[in-house]
């Protein structure tokens, strides 16, 4: 299987519909785990498109393309980023921050998928404002904590006040 294989696809109908209005926006540089990733992503009941990125040029050429970078007023409730920490170019820990703290993409909830189990690393995720911490290979069970995500949304900036 070739990178070229690893394409943004819509999964077959399954019945959820009204659930598979879920984007996915996988940034994750290594083609074995976003192979994976995309391969559980694609057999859930909630997710209906997931769109692979490879780096940080990728992911903003994705969120324009998707007209997901509008700000809080117009961005698609319905999307979610997937980010790897450690990314050729401009480290994930970088892009979440400038993610999290531009009016245009604030609202997007970030998960943060990782093989790096640094307890640093998780405890900085959170204080640049991720929404979640899963560590690689992600499993099937991992789901929950997305879905938990998607109920939620992404409310860090009224805890802070």
């Amino acid at each position: 299987m070739s990178a070229s294989t690893l394409k943004r696809r819509r999964p077959p109908v399954t019945g959820h519909e009204e659930d598979r209005n879920w984007k996915i926006l996988l940034v994750e540089d290594s083609f074995d785990d976003a192979a994976q990733a995309q391969h559980i992503l694609e057999k859930s009941e909630r997710i209906g498109e997931v769109i692979p990125c490879y780096d940080a040029a990728s992911l903003f050429h994705a969120l324009e393309k998707n007209k997901l970078n509008r700000g809080v007023e117009n961005n698609d409730p319905r999307s979610l980023i997937l980010l790897d920490i450690h990314l050729p170019g401009i480290d994930g820990m970088v892009l979440l921050e400038q993610l999290k703290t531009s009016p245009l993409t604030d609202n997007i909830p970030i998960i943060i998928l990782t093989g790096d189990t640094n307890v640093d690393m998780v405890y900085k995720s959170y204080k640049n404002h991720a929404n979640a911490f899963i560590s690689k290979p992600l499993t099937a069970s991992d789901l929950n904590d997305i879905y938990t995500v998607f109920d939620e949304g992404s409310f860090w900036k009224k805890d802070l006040n």
